[in-house]
């Protein structure tokens, strides 16, 4: 031990797992915060830190520091503001005030040498008594420890800690002040180790081991000793929870300690309580109630599923056990024999015809769905009016808006007439279709591109709309997909953009159904708003 200049003690030691096991045996103090690396890994911290009392424990080498007289704690209030890893070094700056009737006021504070951070402060009054005390070396099998009483870890959160009481029965012997100097260092004289420091440590463990237990947080505390606490006398330290908050997981607790039923010291106490770690759902859990698709029974409306894609996905959601709607505008054979082959697999379906730029046969087509299934739970915006290039030179508005009564128009006339139907039913799904070409743009699609472009927006704004509904609406970008969409392109082009990709192919429409589907599931539970692009390992990256 140093003495500085101005009255300043500083002294060094080193937080050992050593001086952690020492500590606990004598406070009783096995939180598994500070015991158990599995729980502590699941922590805040991730890891086992030190209980802060034990820097608090090292104000016991403060008798060592004045030859002759006795070390008296008085009272104390303390603040841990950063975690003390175990193998820490830490440096203890003590300030000593000037002597007033041999009572004296002193300020602390703790740094970890390797990055100067301060992790506990404290302030108080000691005494300095003339008498000399001496102290007897502890007996074989002696208990080394404070408590008189086995102490179980309690596992509590906020919501059951309202008004809740704790008491822990102690004696400070000679034994457990040893073991406390262990804690302080080999050179620390246990025989002058104040007793009421001793007892004040056993907040320690009514923090981490009883209110609340494994989830504390130690914060703050406060005690003040009226009388000097007696060795190997039955003592108690009660605790009284006085104020919880489970929104900010703080707790507050009023302590005292009483001794042959006299009360010795009164103060308080301050930590967080934690959440319980997260745990994971178990294999079975998962095997029972997280493999199906959730899609089972549910009403999946197709638009635009007389061909191409949408009859693929048509197919698809049928064989997962939907209940589907297939759209057609002009292709009724087509639509009726999708619905026919759906049904030949073991699946439902019903073709319905609708020219979705017309509201009013709009809303007609929705209550025919109602009337064949009771509503909708899956919404697939999927027509489109063609693929014909044209340069921008020679399109006119008409031609614009010729797609954006499909592509747009139609799709929000149809999200208009499945909102409330969804809304009805607690939820629902919105998928609906854009194209790369928004982010990589080709020559003679401009109309085509405008209008996924509006698509794409429309899309991200439903979704913030309708969230607070549980309906969530997200795109399928696909890259170029094999359909009959592509007619208008000569095959020899088609082919050759195939072969110059990474993949040497281009998407085929299975895998954008597939998408799909993982968008209308119970899989996609946590996205909204958002695009899943199908660019065969090619930009866009979304």
């Amino acid at each position: 031990m140093s003495e500085a200049a101005s009255g300043e003690i500083v002294e060094t030691f080193e937080v050992t797992a050593a001086a952690i096991e020492a500590f606990a045996a004598a406070t009783g103090d096995r939180s598994s915060l500070h015991t158990d690396p599995e729980f502590a890994r699941r922590s805040r911290f991730r890891h086992c830190v030190a209980h802060g009392m034990v820097a608090v424990a090292m104000l016991g080498r403060l008798a060592g520091a004045f030859e002759g007289r006795v070390f008296r704690l008085r009272e104390v209030q303390g603040r841990f503001t950063n975690p003390i890893p175990i193998g820490a070094t830490i440096r203890m700056f003590v300030e000593i005030g000037p002597p007033k009737d041999d009572e004296h006021t002193f300020k602390a504070r703790w740094e970890n040498t390797d990055d100067r951070r301060v992790v506990a402060t404290a302030a108080g009054r000691f005494t300095l008594d003339g008498r000399s005390e001496s102290g007897r070396a502890a007996a074989p099998g002696e208990p080394t420890g404070l408590l008189t009483a086995a102490v179980e870890e309690a596992d509590q959160g906020a919501e059951a800690l309202a008004g809740a009481t704790a008491l822990l029965p102690f004696k400070v012997t000679d034994a457990a002040l040893a073991n406390l100097a262990r804690v302080a260092g080999p050179d620390a004289p246990w025989e002058a180790f104040c007793p009421n420091l001793a007892a004040t440590l056993l907040l320690s463990t009514l923090v981490g081991m009883r209110l609340p237990g494994r989830r504390a947080v130690f914060m703050r505390f406060a005690m003040k000793f009226s009388a000097d606490l007696a060795k190997d006398l039955e003592s108690e330290l009660h605790g009284r929870v006085t104020k919880v908050s489970a929104v900010s997981e703080s707790l507050a607790a009023e302590v005292r300690i009483t001794q042959q039923q006299a009360e010795i010291a009164t103060g308080e106490m301050h930590a967080i309580v934690s959440q319980a770690p997260s745990r994971m759902l178990s294999a079975e859990t998962i095997r029972r109630e997280h493999l199906q698709l959730g899609l089972a029974g549910k009403v999946v409306v197709v638009i635009g599923a007389s061909r191409g894609i949408g009859e693929t996905a048509a197919k698809l959601f049928a064989m997962h056990g939907a209940r589907v709607v297939v759209h057609y505008f002009r292709g009724r054979q087509d639509a009726e024999s999708i619905v026919a082959e759906i049904a030949a697999a073991g699946g439902t379906a019903r073709a319905l015809q609708c020219d979705v730029r017309d509201a009013a046969a709009v809303g007609r087509f929705f209550a025919e769905v109602d009337a064949a299934f009771g509503g909708v739970d899956v919404l697939v915006n999927n027509a489109v009016v063609d693929f014909q290039p044209k340069p921008a030179t020679e399109l006119t508005w008409p031609d614009f808006l010729g797609e954006l009564e499909v592509s747009l128009k139609g799709l929000h006339a149809c999200c208009q007439a499945a909102l409330p139907r969804m809304q009805a039913r607690g939820g629902g799904k919105i998928v609906n279709v854009s194209t790369v070409a928004v982010d990589q743009p080709v020559r003679g699609q401009g109309k085509y591109i405008t209008a996924k472009s509006a698509v794409e927006g429309y899309t991200k704004s439903l979704a913030v709309e309708v969230l607070k509904d549980n309906i969530q609406v997200n795109l399928v970008v696909p890259a170029m997909t094999e359909t009959d969409l592509l007619a208008s392109i000569p095959g020899d082009f088609v082919q050759r953009i195939a072969s110059e990709r990474g993949m040497g192919r281009n998407v085929r429409p299975i895998e954008v159904a597939q998408a799909m589907v993982y968008l209308a599931s119970d899989w996609s539970g946590a996205l909204s708003g958002q695009r899943l692009v199908l660019n065969l390992g090619e930009s866009p990256f979304a």
